[in-house]
């Protein structure tokens, strides 16, 4: 076999490459598996295939060396290992060795000691000699070798083994594993591979190894499996550790384990980390410490001000014990910031005032209440989950005494790490809501209102929503270099002038009660400053011309603002300024040149000043503003990417913009005096999107445009634009050619992906249109009566609105739309039908069709796959029910003139909402609705036909078969639940339910016969609304008003859950009646209220006479009551309720289910007695426990006389059907026209 394969020549064409390279790693798999032992080591195959690819194996003569980096107990070693016993059959020359940090001062005889070690693994010889330096380079330079150095962390250490890839022979590769990229670096090993953390999903599947021996937990340790992951990071070593020390123990030890795995550090995982932090200097430990006590989190810029440290942080990066993310965030791992706690933790445990920092609630709240805190302490950090459930009656006016040196004080901050920025965007309304809502958490009662001392070192004071009025007067902000206290309370800062020379961030935003700011004189330094939302501010100091490195202004919500001080901040780059009275503003001689973001809402200027220069501007906006110009003249634009002027209702017209070549958003909307748009737009040819939608007076666009990178444009609104716009597109290549096709006037760009053009005075659009690179196509209110000619190239359409346009007689050919998934065609009321070539349209997923008056018919041939939503209602010529797909969810037929429901209509098993109230015109409703068990709503108000029973067994569904539709559990008490747990969800037993919006209305229907009401009650398991003002015989528990007690029979208390049936009697809404939002049960027992909502206020109000309103819901049992009282609200007077109690009990050997009935579960509900007339507010109580009258009885007036009836109930929610009345019982509902 070997001396055949030498003799085999292979040649590869180029295009054989990949196959070749295919092949190779498929053999080389095979030959060379994965080792044994590091199977367990879930996703290092991904690993191992990466590296191997950077190392480019296949190449023969290369030298490569490649470095391995990543963060302590990442896995590195292990991945070091597992690819070196896969390679290692392919040298014959190898060597594996792990760096070991020596002392002493004998330098060479150390580097001695490394070559040594190195030849004697990879040449076999355990008795060699080195007497110089330069062996390893002159015994392997002719030697193919593979050598893997581990744990390295001595630049030293390479430059003495593999000093370069040169000394070693072709087709050898060195591989360095390391935790410090600058190592790498220095030693000129630019082919890295970074080990990151892997996903959740793979952390999950690692902790589910170690514990329990295979790639998911079992279902009931899910939820803890994860948190142990959480809690591990995601890191292999604590994943490995924490996982092992679980493994082959019960659930309940893993719970009584998990506290201690929350607080505690492992050993073993410490002991690893540890290393890495005593390889530090002494300065970069404190650093580290510094981190993970304080600072993990926090903006890279900002730590590097508030500690003036540059280069510790980059070392630290480059060692990965910390990350600085792309958005420029510090991150470290949790179990470092684990470590560092416990390093700083350790040095005084059993006094907290003595450590660096304090991060623990209940040491802050220790030091703070016991004034115990010492000169050690340098920062304090509430976490904001206490700080946002907990009363700060901890603080008082002495709390900070005694900690001469504290630096650094945040107290309140918001949990999301990017909320700041949100913050400063929100207009002040926003923060005065935030600021009431915690302030009234608070009550004054509880808040200090001053401080006698404040640490006169603090460089960090960040107290979010501060209850004092004022600092301290002791205080001196000589150190302090940012100041955030949003939301707070403050009247004002200090008295007089401080020395604020350290001072770079001033964030005061959402304190609605700051009467001033301080004198800024000194602030020489200030670069932010943020007072957005501070109601109560007069004006600017005039000092803050002194802030010569402001860069970040930001005044929304300001009263008075002189902008002549703008003079002296010649460094401003982002000026923020929103509805505010301005003073000076005619007088404006200068305005900051170096201004990149000008935010302006409300403007009140007619226009920029005349030496306004705009080079550096990347972003305006100036939304409703007064301007009726922007400037004279060309400005030079080239950095300027977005230009918002909407609502500027004055502006006559739009600057030049011949210099704008990186334009990229231009939003003119709702500018109602615009007229045209100079011609130097077609310079913008970086232009994505213009919106120009609501400018009534645009009478033309300039004619050939030349706007090739032009996205989306918005026309919507602009009833005088009578050409179509020019926008000719040119080659970029050959501008000679053109690429679009002008047609009186009106051109069509191929490019253009999203169209909006209303008001259009075209009857047709150009007959040559090639719309191939339409994404959307928005004509609506066009006095269009057709689109175009034939069949269009329309692949990439995906949205068509055609509404508003009614003198639209017919749509085009869509045949080859076959990505289009929205088309609205509301209000097109010269449209009769749509075209058969609609069923190619198998991505549609929303149709609408609104008030399309003459529509008369829809395609019935097609079956639309993924149609969702169809919304027919207002189609008042509309006759037979749409059969346009069986996949719909939500039909909405309203106003229609429908005959029928068709039995078909069992088909639609996907749908969720049929609405098809105010159909006059309808006679039959098939009760195969009940088969939906998907339908949640259905709603035929106002269908006032009359309705009659009709016996039809082809066509209706028995009970039985409705509930095969659903699959059933054999177990009888799962069973029952989880029928109610569908319909009624695990929400309904919180304190607060929300309003359920799954019900069936036939209000105002008042012709129902019997046998029709019948049918609805016993076939619907959903809340229903009927005409009628009287509760049915079989509730139990009846009253006259609003409210009822009920005492449960001593056998309900058994169950898990308790489960009711109700009823109301509602009146008309009368005049003088409280309003509330919905028809709400509230459900007291044992101390406790629930609340459930079933119907909305608007679904009463439109009830004409008495109405019935039945409802069921469950909540868990409780042993210790036997009493429960309901009380049903709603606008209208509710005369009269009822309560029926369902409960389920175990089949016996007396009552075991034959074949047919296996799948059901036996019901049974007390009965009441005969029925009495009552006072107001009295009720019927229960003798004992009995059967009630079955549902089938209803209207007619009588009860069971058995006192212990049983029977088979199908499991329908609540409903019970005997399996006698379930055979013989077929209806077909009729309505006849009124």
């Amino acid at each position: 076999g070997a001396s055949l394969l030498t003799q085999l020549t292979i040649v590869i064409r180029p295009n054989e490459a990949f196959m070749v390279e295919k092949i190779a790693n498929d053999v080389s798999n095979k030959l060379f598996p994965l080792p044994k032992g590091f199977g367990d080591f879930v996703g290092i195959e991904d690993h191992i295939k990466a590296i191997k690819s950077i190392l480019c194996l296949e190449s023969k003569e290369a030298r490569i060396m490649v470095g391995i980096w990543g963060q302590s107990g990442i896995g590195k070693s292990t991945i070091g290992r597992a690819l070196y016993s896969q390679l290692s059959i392919q040298f014959h020359h190898r060597a594996f060795v792990t760096y070991k940090s020596t002392s002493g001062s004998d330098v060479s005889g150390m580097k001695l000691s490394w070559e040594k070690e190195l030849l004697s693994e990879i040449l076999g010889q355990k008795d060699i000699k080195i007497e110089h330096f330069g062996v390893v380079e002159q015994r392997l330079k002719h030697k193919k070798v593979l050598i893997l150095l581990d744990d390295v962390d001595n630049l030293e250490f390479l430059k003495t083994l593999v000093g370069k890839a040169e000394w070693f022979g072709s087709g050898s590769r060195i591989i360095v594993i390391t935790q410090d990229r600058q190592l790498l670096k220095a030693h000129e090993i630019d082919l890295v591979y970074e080990v990151k953390l892997p996903s959740q999903g793979l952390a999950l599947q690692m902790i589910s190894q170690y514990a329990f021996g295979k790639d998911s937990p079992p279902d009931d340790f899910k939820a803890l499996a994860f948190e142990v992951a959480e809690l591990a990071g995601s890191l292999p070593l604590g994943l490995s550790v924490l996982g092992s020390s679980l493994k082959g123990r019960d659930k309940d030890e893993w719970v009584k384990m998990m506290p201690r795995l929350r607080n505690d550090s492992d050993d073993k995982i410490e002991e690893t980390l540890r290393v890495c932090y005593d390889r530090l200097n002494k300065k970069n430990r404190e650093l580290f410490k510094c981190i993970a006590c304080f600072f993990n989190g926090f903006k890279v810029s900002n730590v590097k001000e508030l500690l003036e440290d540059d280069v510790g942080l980059t070392m630290l990066a480059e060692k990965s014990l910390i990350r600085i993310t792309p958005d420029g965030d510090i991150e470290m791992h949790n179990l470092l910031e684990k470590l560092g706690r416990e390093i700083d933790r350790a040095k005084s445990k059993g006094n907290p005032g003595k450590r660096q920092f304090l991060t623990n609630f209940e040491d802050i709240q220790e030091v703070l209440t016991e004034k115990t805190g010492t000169v050690t302490l340098l920062g304090i950090r509430l976490p904001p989950t206490e700080f946002l459930t907990t009363r700060l009656s901890l603080i008082d006016e002495e709390s900070f005494k005694g900690m001469r040196n504290l630096q650094y004080l945040k107290i309140g901050q918001f949990s999301d790490r990017h909320a700041d920025q949100k913050l400063v965007r929100n207009l002040s309304e926003n923060l005065s809501e935030i600021c009431q809502k915690i302030f009234h958490y608070w009550s004054d009662g509880d808040l200090p209102q001053s401080l006698v001392y404040l640490p006169l070192k603090l460089r960090l004071l960040e107290w979010n929503f501060c209850p004092l009025k004022s600092l301290p007067s002791t205080f001196k902000a000589e150190y302090l270099v940012k100041l955030i206290m949003k939301c707070s309370k403050l009247e004002k800062l200090w008295e007089g002038t401080l020395p604020l020379g350290s001072l770079k961030q001033m964030n005061l935003s959402g304190s609605k009660y700051l009467k001033e700011i301080p004198d800024l004189s000194l602030a020489i330094n200030l670069e932010r400053l943020d007072l957005a939302g501070c109601e109560s501010l007069v004006t600017l100091p005039s000092s803050i011309q002194n802030a010569i490195k402001l860069r970040k202004l930001y005044c929304s919500g300001l009263l008075l603002i002189d902008l002549k001080s703008l003079e002296g901040m010649r460094n401003l780059q982002y000026l923020t300024v929103d509805w505010s009275s301005m003073e000076g503003t005619q007088g404006i001689v200068y305005f900051p040149r170096k201004l990149k973001w000008l935010k302006w809402y409300g403007c009140p200027l007619k226009s920029l000043p005349n030496n306004f220069k705009a080079e550096y501007l990347v972003e305006l906006r100036m939304e409703n503003s007064d301007l009726e110009k922007m400037w004279d003249g060309t400005q030079p634009l080239g950095s300027l990417k977005q230009m918002n002027l909407s609502g500027s209702r004055y502006l006559k017209e739009i600057p030049d913009l011949s210099l704008a070549i990186n334009l990229e958003r231009l939003d003119l909307a709702k500018c109602e005096s615009l007229v045209t748009l100079p011609s130097s737009i077609q310079n913008a040819i970086k232009l994505i999107y213009l919106d120009m939608s609501d400018c009534k007076k645009l009478e033309s666009f300039p004619t050939d445009l030349n706007l090739e990178s032009l996205a989306y444009l918005d026309l919507t609104g602009c009833p005088n634009l009578r050409n179509f716009p020019a926008i000719n597109m040119g080659d970029p290549y050959v501008l000679e050619e053109r690429n679009g096709i002008v047609v009186d006037d009106c051109f069509w760009n191929k490019n253009l992906p999203g169209l909006d053009y209303l008001d259009c005075l075209m009857r047709c659009m150009p007959c040559d249109i090639r719309p191939e690179y339409l994404t959307s196509l928005n004509v609506s209110g066009c006095k269009l009566e057709k689109l175009w000619e034939g069949i269009q190239s329309l692949g990439s359409l995906e949205r068509m609105d055609l509404s508003e346009c009614e003198n639209l007689t017919e749509i085009p050919d869509l045949s080859k739309a076959t990505q289009l998934e929205f088309l609205i065609l509301n209000n097109c009321k010269s449209l009769v039908t749509l075209p058969s070539t609609i069923g190619n349209l198998q991505s549609l997923i929303c149709l609408y069709m609104k008030r399309c008056t003459r529509l008369e018919v829809l395609p019935t041939d097609v079956n639309l796959s993924f149609l969702l939503i169809l919304d027919l209602s207002g189609c008042s010529s509309l006759r037979t029910f749409p059969l346009i797909s069986t996949n719909i969810g939500c039909l909405y037929l309203e106003n229609t003139a429908i005959e029928e429901v068709p039995c078909c209509i069992e088909n639609f098993t996907r749908l969720t909402e049929l609405l098809m109230y105010c159909c006059q015109r309808l006679k039959n409703i098939s009760p195969n609705i009940f088969r939906l068990t998907r339908l949640k709503l259905a709603d035929f108000t106002d269908c006032r036909g009359v309705i009659k029973a009709l016996s039809d067994a082809t066509v209706v569904a028995t009970m039985e078969d409705h509930v095969s539709c659903v699959p059933l559990s054999e177990n009888i008490e799962y069973t029952c639940q989880r029928f109610w747990d569908e319909s009624y969800h695990e929400e309904d037993f919180d304190t607060d339910w929300g309003i359920d919006r799954e019900y069936f209305s036939f209000r105002n229907c008042f012709k129902l016969d019997s046998d029709a009401r019948e049918l609805i009650l016993r076939s619907c398991f959903k809340p229903v609304a009927l005409s009628g003002g009287e509760i049915p015989k079989y509730f139990t528990y009846r009253a006259y008003g609003d409210s009822l007690p009920v005492i449960l029979p001593q056998s309900s208390l058994s169950q898990n859950f308790l489960r009711f049936k109700a009823c109301v009697v509602v009146e008309p809404l009368s005049k003088g009646k409280g309003f509330y939002p919905s028809l709400t049960v509230n459900v007291g027992f044992n101390g406790k209220q629930y609340q459930k909502s079933f119907f909305e206020d608007t679904d009463l109000q439109f009830c004409k006479t008495d109405h019935l309103f039945f409802c069921s819901f469950k909540f868990e049992s409780e042993m210790t009551f036997n009493d429960v009282e309901f009380k049903f609200c709603c606008s209208n007077r509710i005369k009269e309720c009822g309560v029926r109690l369902l409960y389920v009990y175990q089949e016996t050997e007396y009552n075991q289910p034959t074949t047919r009935s296996k799948k059901r579960m036996r019901m049974t509900s007390g009965t009441s007695e005969e029925d009495i007339n009552l006072p107001y507010g009295q009720i019927v109580a229960d003798t004992g426990l009995a059967a009630l009258n079955t549902e089938l009885s209803l209207g007619q007036g009588e009860a069971s006389s058995s006192t212990s009836l049983e029977w088979e109930a199908l499991c329908v929610d609540d409903y019970m059907i005997t399996r006698e009345q379930d055979e013989q019982i077929h209806f077909w509902i009729t309505w006849d026209r009124p």
